[in-house]
């Protein structure tokens, strides 16, 4: 393929495929089978244009799934992450990358010591891209949100509608070039990062709200 064939005296091949490539034979070289010359690959560009539209679309599918179905199981936990994007900016962001730089630390870390082998494998392979993928789904859920003008106080308990809605812009941001890739690297971050954000709040014990007690009236009692 785009190169140079060369058969040699003395050398024996059954069937020579060429494509876009030159063929070089001795005299004493053997072909027992066929020759065919083609300039043209399976690989084409339309054919890897044909391959990407699949795939993303395939993509696409996935993701729509998985933000219905986060939207419809954990609606609470994804309203509060993606109400943390807009509410904890920095939080979430600084979150986002602790997460994403750690993680993959900690996987290699588990598979280094061999007895972590398998959990370090489970670390990088799937929870990184499950992590991942929801934290498309935070921020198409807060891009939703503020697309359908719901503050924070007011989303429902299962934003089906808004992490539908934003998830398939960001397809469409996907798109676009120049910018497809700072934006797959960003929204990742951030999306991880309101939803660790949000998991920690939740793990975080609530200090007990203090009464103070009530004195009683003063006054003067008069007898009768």
């Amino acid at each position: 393929i785009n190169g140079t064939l060369t058969l040699s005296a003395g050398s024996r091949v059954k069937n020579v495929q060429l494509v876009r490539s030159e063929l070089r034979r001795d005299p004493g070289a053997s072909v027992t089978g066929s020759i065919d010359r083609t300039s043209r690959m399976f690989f084409s560009a339309g054919w890897v244009i044909l391959f990407g539209f699949i795939l993303f679309i395939g993509l696409g599918v996935a993701l729509l799934v998985l933000a219905t179905g986060f939207a419809m199981i954990g609606g609470r936990q994804l309203s509060e992450a993606s109400a943390s994007l807009s509410g904890k900016p920095g939080q979430t962001i600084l979150a986002g990358f602790v997460t994403l730089l750690a993680l993959p630390v900690l996987g290699a870390l588990a598979i280094a010591s061999i007895v972590g082998f398998w959990v370090g494998v489970g670390i990088l392979f799937v929870l990184i891209p499950v992590l991942t993928a929801l934290g498309y789904v935070v921020v198409g859920t807060w891009l939703g949100r503020l697309i359908l003008q719901r503050p924070a106080g007011n989303l429902p308990g299962h934003p089906i509608g808004e992490a539908a809605l934003g998830t398939v812009l960001l397809l469409v941001v996907f798109l676009i070039p120049g910018v497809n890739l700072l934006a797959l690297f960003f929204f990742a971050v951030w999306g991880s990062g309101g939803l660790t954000y949000a998991m920690y709040r939740g793990l975080r014990p609530t200090r007990p709200t203090t009464i103070a007690p009530v004195a009683p009236p003063t006054g003067t009692v008069s007898s009768i």
